[in-house]
This record gives C-alpha cells, structure tokens and sequence, in this order.
C-alpha cells in the first residue's frame, strides 16, 4: 500500500492507537483549528494543550468535542473557564456518553432557534 500511495502520491496521515499516539494526535488536532489556535500565544497555547491533554486521558473522541466547544469561544479567559468546568472522562464509555448529551442539547437548541425565527417570520 505504501509503494502505491507514493507512485500516485497520495497524501495520507497515519493515526497510531494506543494512548500515546492519541495523545499526539490529539494535540495535532488542536492544532489543526485555526480560529481556536489564533487566540492563543505561545505560553497560553502550551499550558492549554497540555492541559486538554491531560485531561482527555488519551480519548480523541472526549478531546474533540471539548475543542469543538472552546472552538465557539471569544476570549482566552473563556477557553481557560470552559476547559475547567469540563468532566474529565473516565472511561471511552463516559465519553460517549458525553457525545450523546452534547447531541442531545444541539439538537434541542436546533429546535429553539427554529422556533424563534418561525415567530420572527411570521410576526
């Protein structure tokens, strides 16, 4: 597969498991997102990576949807804020029961922004 990838030069990233590897894959991720990594300088950027991290205890899944919701944020200061006040996994089970909730809640304020510009609509 590799011989082919490079004669037809195909781009590809290689994601390890273990939870080593997801840790680097981890902090590529954060990375990777502009707007969240442009608030950030140098000092900042570290500790928070570090402590996202340390936090996810190797669990991408956790990680992702923790920067996703920082991604949303205006100021350092609500980054910092944010990232304390959310529960560190315990297990991959507890993380995706977190994606489950974060559905659940995006889902019902979906339904209320609908409903709010149906009366704007309509009035």
């Amino acid at each position: 597969m590799e011989q082919l990838f490079n004669e037809e030069k195909i781009d590809r990233i290689e994601l390890l498991t273990g939870q080593e590897s997801s840790t680097n894959d981890i902090a590529l991720f954060i990375r990777s997102r502009p707007r969240l990594w442009r608030l950030m300088d140098g000092d900042e950027s570290g500790k928070i990576i570090s402590s996202i991290l340390e936090r996810s205890r190797g669990i991408f899944l956790w990680a992702a949807l923790t920067v996703a919701g920082l991604d949303d944020l205006y100021s350092i200061e609500d980054i910092k804020d944010a990232l304390q006040q959310v529960p560190i996994p315990v297990d991959l089970a507890d993380a995706s029961a977190r994606v489950v909730q974060v559905a659940a809640q995006y889902a019902a304020l979906a339904r209320e922004s609908i409903v709010v510009a149906q009366r704007h609509a309509y009035h």
